[in-house]
Order: C-alpha cells, then sequence, then structure tokens
C-alpha cells in the first residue's frame, strides 16, 4: 500500500491550489480548504474518509496492476506442531470421557 495525495486545481485559473486548513467530523467527514494563488479565492472540498479510503485503494490496484508481475518462490506449508497437553487438561479429558490415547 502507498500513500496518496489530496490536491486541488482552481477551476477559474487551472492553477494548483495550496491546502490551508483541514476538519474532520465524528462521522468521518473530511473538510479541506484550499487557496488559490492566482484569483486568491478559497475552494472547500467536503468528503468522507471512506470516499478518500476508497480511491487510494483503487489507486494501489492499479499501481499493482501496470507493475511488472514479480516470482515469489514457492514455500511448503506451515506444519502445526501438536498441543502438549498438561497434567490438568489430561485429567479434564478423562472427567469428560475423552479418550486422548486414540483408542
Amino acid at each position: 500500500m502507498m500513500w496518496w495525495s489530496a490536491s486541488c486545481t482552481c477551476p477559474e485559473c487551472k492553477v494548483e491550489c495550496t491546502l490551508q486548513v483541514s476538519f474532520f467530523k465524528a462521522d468521518g467527514q473530511l473538510q479541506f480548504t484550499y487557496w488559490c494563488p492566482k484569483c486568491r479565492e478559497l475552494y472547500n472540498w467536503e468528503v468522507y474518509a471512506s470516499q478518500v479510503a476508497h480511491q487510494a485503494l483503487m489507486n494501489d490496484m492499479e499501481k499493482a496492476r501496470k507493475a511488472p508481475p514479480t516470482i515469489q518462490p514457492v514455500q511448503p506449508p506451515l506444519r502445526l506442531k501438536p498441543p502438549t497437553l498438561t497434567d490438568q487438561d489430561k485429567k479434564d479429558a478423562h472427567d469428560w470421557g475423552i479418550n486422548l490415547d486414540g483408542e
């Protein structure tokens, strides 16, 4: 996963705006205030965090699709060790009628 940035282009001047401040609310809504250095106007962009996260996921997927494929060596699955039973575990199993000897 990568870091992505948010930016704003002035709709009138078509120049990159400068982020002035950002706010957030408890419901996940974000507000970014941008300033255009040419026309000196402020622009607010309101978006939910889930929308930004979705866009980041889409960007990650697109970048991964364009990346050259990587070959990873095949690894055997991990073997689990048999559990070690304490004396209390064995006593409880016997009391519950569980045969641990496999007979």
